[in-house]
């Protein structure tokens, strides 16, 4: 087989876009007409056609070709890319031409090996005169400033040469594996081997990324595709600059804890690999921001993440009233996100995002509330996060609108005049599409029979008609303006909050923590009272036997300290006791009934609800926190569960109370 320098070229393109390519792009690029790149493709087809390969599965032979399709245009599926990749690779027939995409990398290979090179000496390798040459060197220039923050070679005559210390090289080359393994689904070496030339071996290569796999599986760590060859990648490139006499020193990342890596690189000692400190700790501030571990329950977000996200939640529930707490399962993966924008952002890396435009044009509204992260972002690490970020974390956003978010099943009351309720309805649906659905628009007088058929979250009265019903009720009584809007955004989000209180107490209550002090029969030394410290130390054994808490001396301690300095009563007869300084396994609530009620701070206790918070931001303590809030200022609510005759009646009534909170 023998192809020209451009059908090289051709095949070389459409392998690097994976998911297909246009003649009309592929003209452009080579600069001659659509008609010569599909000439070129029929001469390519019609040259593998003589290589011929067994098909086991239906006994005829076929061969490796480039297909084509009216949506994606040329592609080459993923069972011929071997194949491709044994021409490009050459034989006795075959012509091996570096890319157009892969000359910045061979011309950085030059300069990284001897630090400096000629630009004379790379017009033969790259088929190019100096003018060529000169426009591929600010072009890689321009690469590595744009996507990697790094700007190491300067050009002075027609000596190239690096101007950057070792650590700063092989950042800039650990963020060109993660750019190219993100990018590239193939997960191809040939980058590597133009980067590090005489020292890069493709067997070796090959039988190292084996044995990074063998250890991933004998251990069963479960990491991505893209992980595993980042990893064995970044471990890869570190050998090739020590075999090129590159040593790198001075380097320490105490700060960054990367166990996986660690326990890879102890396991990878017996190939006798040798890496010295510096060269781990390297490893581990870039590695420190790629999620390699695919379980959950291997990683989990910082305090810091926590405490940005429940602030963006706050801010998108307080503009957009969406609750994204809806889903735990879509928290907990955007809150993992955010972890590694910090970590990435605290390690220099700039992440590429190849979809950027497709998720602006499909996505605008979802990019728009992604855009509240920025400035609260800025609050915290006084950087201002890119484009290619918010777009990433607008996916997060859109998958909450299309599949997560409940939207609040709406009745409209008709209007006297059918215009004016036309006008709502038209309103409702531009400004709060995503927030309500309307169900139904009927007349004041069906609106209970229809609402014990169906269900219905929300009422909304046109021209100021009065409704007497127990379903939120929102008027708007003319046609709609400003003023409506900013009124139905506030209360469709307070509404939005009442709903989170029944989701969270369902969450943090159970009966093994509710415990009614009371006389009982059997009880011959009752004397019609408790102590405030016997109470605590009740609860917080129960939390010990729910082990939710790590030593009871320590917590009550903490407890019965804090009280004294800082008491917790609200209202006349309910108290939130809770640690100043110890820190919960995980967040729970106990209660206690106190029958007849405690005096604390001349006030007759009757309800306590004791808070064990871990130690890491979590918003739905402040939730509780408003909740019990909520009770404590009504009277006939701490009654109502005063009255309770068990721990479960207990219970049942708080969940009825949850539900039924409004704050209006």
């Amino acid at each position: 087989m023998i192809f020209t320098k451009r059908q090289i070229e051709i095949i070389e393109y459409i392998m690097n876009n994976v998911s297909g390519i246009t003649g009309d792009k592929l003209a452009k690029y080579f600069g001659v007409s659509s008609r010569t790149i599909r000439n070129d493709i029929l001469q390519i087809n019609s040259a593998l056609s003589g290589d011929q390969l067994l098909c086991q599965t239906e006994g005829r032979k076929t061969y490796p070709s480039i297909k084509a399709s009216k949506r994606i245009g040329y592609y080459i599926t993923q069972g011929d890319m071997e194949e491709f990749r044994a021409v490009l690779r050459g034989g006795d027939d075959r012509i091996n031409v570096i890319a157009p995409h892969n000359r910045g990398y061979a011309i950085l290979g030059h300069v990284l090996e001897e630090e400096s090179c000629n630009l004379y000496d790379l017009e033969e390798e790259l088929f190019l005169s100096q003018t060529a040459l000169r426009e591929e060197v600010l072009k890689l220039c321009k690469m590595l400033e744009d996507k990697m923050d790094f700007s190491p070679l300067h050009l002075e005559g027609n000596q190239l040469r690096i101007v950057e210390n070792e650590e700063k090289i092989r950042l800039s080359i650990f963020n060109i594996i993660k750019y190219e393994v993100q990018t590239h689904t193939d997960f191809g070496s040939d980058y590597l081997g133009l980067l590090f030339r005489g020292a890069y071996n493709r067997g070796e290569y090959e039988n190292f990324v084996n044995a990074v796999k063998n250890y991933f599986g004998s251990h069963e760590i479960l990491v991505s595709d893209a992980s595993l060859y980042m990893v064995a990648n970044a471990v890869y490139a570190t050998i090739m600059r020590k075999r090129q006499g590159h040593e790198l020193t001075g380097v320490k990342a105490d700060e960054f804890t990367v166990e996986v890596l660690t326990n890879l690189l102890y396991h990878l000692k017996a190939l006798k690999l040798e890496v010295t400190e510096s060269d781990e700790a390297l490893l581990k501030i870039f590695l420190y921001s790629v999620r390699l571990v695919q379980s959950q329950e291997n990683t989990r977000a910082s305090a810091l993440s926590s405490v940005i996200l429940n602030e963006f939640c706050q801010e998108v529930l307080n503009k957009y009233s969406f609750d994204l707490h809806q889903s735990d399962e879509l928290f907990d993966n955007m809150a993992l996100h955010l972890e590694y924008l910090i970590r990435r952002i605290d390690t220099g890396y700039r992440i590429d995002n190849p979809i950027l435009q497709d998720i602006k044009t499909q996505y605008p509204y979802a990019y728009e509330i992604a855009i509240l992260l920025v400035p609260i972002m800025f609050k915290y690490k006084n950087i201002p996060i890119r484009d290619e970020e918010i777009a990433y974390m607008a996916l997060y956003v859109a998958y909450f609108l299309e599949k997560v978010n409940r939207r609040l099943k709406t009745v409209i009351i008709n209007a006297p005049r059918q215009s004016v309720c036309a006008m709502v309805c038209s309103w409702l649906n531009d400004h709060f599409q995503n927030q309500i659905e309307i169900v139904k628009v009927l007349p004041k007088h069906q609106l209970e029979q229809y609402a014990k058929e169906q269900p219905v979250d929300l009422v909304i009265s046109t021209e100021g008609q009065r409704v007497n019903t127990e379903i939120p009720v929102f008027w708007v009584s003319g046609i709609p303006n400003q003023q409506d809007f900013s009124a139905l955004n506030g209360f469709i989000r307070r509404m939005r909050v009442s709903r989170r209180f029944s989701i969270i107490v369902n969450k943090y209550f159970n009966p093994q923590c509710v415990k009614i002090f009371a006389k009982e029969s059997t009880s011959a030394e009752w004397n019609g009272t408790v102590s405030f410290e016997t109470v605590i130390q009740t609860l917080s054994v129960r939390f010990k036997e729910q082990d939710k808490i790590g030593t009871v001396e320590e917590y009550v301690e903490d407890v019965l300290s804090r009280e004294i300095n800082y008491p917790t009563v609200i209202g006349e007869s309910v108290m939130i006791p809770h640690p100043l300084m110890t820190f919960a396994k995980e967040t729970a609530v106990a209660a206690a009934i106190l029958k007849p009620p405690i005096t604390v701070c001349k006030k007759a206790v009757k309800v306590i609800f004791l808070l064990a918070i871990e130690g890491r931001p979590n918003d739905d303590v402040s939730i509780l926190f408003e909740f019990f809030k909520q009770v404590a200022m009504n009277d006939n609510l701490v009654h109502t569960l005063y009255e309770a005759a068990d721990e479960k009646d207990f219970l049942n009534r708080l969940i009825r109370i949850s539900t039924s909170i409004e704050l209006f």
